[in-house]
């Protein structure tokens, strides 16, 4: 930032919701996290098509069981099928809860990341505007543009160009995130 604020208002700010503020070792903890986050989603990968394979062969085990000849076996055979499956079935469940908390984790992480990448370094501190900060430095510009000597229409032009620029790093930002599912 190349304005300095004092620190009373930007406490102000912050406690009102219209910036984050966030002490460097938070920033550089929530950095570090968030470096790992493409060996994350490789192994969240991996573990996705383990966990399908899994199931692939849980449903192979339970037609086994649902068949026919399946009567015609030995008791105890029997048993040690239904006991397999139900094993398998087990082990499915638990891949899939932790595919669950893992998922949840990117998404956590991903959140981080987009909270930091907005983060600029101020004052021995990281601080960005919030979404409520955004929408009201949008509504004071207004209001600036309406007793200003500048034209209204060049305000909406680059009012245009800004919100064009701003849905063109969400479409990114949304394609970035379906690259590392």
């Amino acid at each position: 930032m190349s304005i300095r604020i004092p620190q009373s208002d930007l406490d102000y700010l912050g406690t009102n919701g219209y910036v984050s503020v966030m002490p460097k070792a938070d920033y550089d903890q929530a950095q570090a996290e968030v470096a790992n986050l493409t060996q994350i989603n490789t192994n969240f990968q991996n573990e996705v098509v383990a966990e399908r394979n899994a199931e692939i062969a849980l449903h192979k085990e339970e037609k086994k069981t649902h068949s026919i000849l399946f009567h015609f076996e030995r008791r105890e055979k029997k048993e040690a099928e239904l006991q397999k499956v139900q094993e398998e079935r087990l082990t499915v469940l638990k891949d899939q809860t932790e595919i669950t908390q893992i998922d949840s984790r990117i998404k956590e992480l991903i959140l981080k990341k987009s909270t930091i990448d907005r983060m600029v370094p101020y004052d021995g501190e990281y601080v960005s505007l919030t979404g409520f900060g955004v929408a009201t430095l949008n509504d004071l510009n207004v209001r600036n543009y309406r007793v200003a000597d500048n034209e209204f229409s060049d305000f909406i032009e680059e009012t245009k160009q800004t919100v064009n620029e701003l849905q063109s790093i969400a479409r990114s930002a949304g394609s970035y995130e379906a690259f590392l599912r």
